[in-house]
Formats: C-alpha cells, structure tokens, sequence
C-alpha cells in the first residue's frame, strides 16, 4: 500500500468524495447500514482512484458505485491496480436522466480493491 501511495499523486494530493452506491443501477444511495459496500473516490485533475470495501464480514456483495462523470467516459475502462488484475467496465443506463456513470463489482467478505481511472 505505502509504495502505490508514493507512486500515486492522487493518493496523495487528490480531493475526496465519498461514492454512492446501488443494488440495481438506477437507485443509488450514500450506504447506512452496519455491513454496506463502502466506495470513495480521490481525484486529482483528469484522474480518480476509487477505493471499494465490502464491510460484511459473511456476503459477497454485487453493487454498482458511482464515478465521477465529468472526467470519465462511457464504454471506457478502469484498472484495479490493488486486489486483483480486472478491468472494469464504466457504464450508463438508458433509464436515467442525471447521465450518471459507474461501475459494477463483485467483492466478497471483507475484500478491499483500489481501481483507476486510463
């Protein structure tokens, strides 16, 4: 952890905004409950880091989180550069107006993953 911090200015420098999330990508919410996926983002110019943490210490939890849509784009990729070697996919539905963007991920119990924004 330290030496991606020191490799990464937005780690370091960015602003933080703490993530809403969602079961079922069109009704997303700031979680409130004791065992909740937990998501915030650290952006600095066209970049952002997004740290996911799933609290629950016995369910896998599939949710959708949001990213920042001024400086990501549909159809495009982020990288998880701790946890696992994925590239997620950043999407948008048709049903919502707001033109929101996000993510869908699958963490099991207690499982921590750092994705970025290319």
């Amino acid at each position: 952890m330290a030496h991606l911090r020191q490799k990464e200015a937005i780690l370091k420098f960015g602003r933080m905004y703490f993530r809403e999330t969602s079961k079922n990508g069109l009704d997303f919410q700031y979680p409130d409950c004791e065992e909740c996926l937990l998501a915030f983002s650290r952006i600095l110019h066209q970049g952002e880091i997004l740290i996911v943490y799933n609290s629950s210490q016995k369910n896998t939890k599939n949710e959708y989180i949001a990213v920042d849509n001024t400086i990501n784009k549909e159809d495009t990729l982020m990288e998880c550069i701790y946890g696992n070697n994925k590239k997620i996919l950043i999407e948008k539905k048709i049903e919502q107006q707001d033109g929101r963007l996000f993510i869908k991920v699958k963490l099991r119990p207690m499982e921590f993953l750092i994705f970025k924004n290319h």
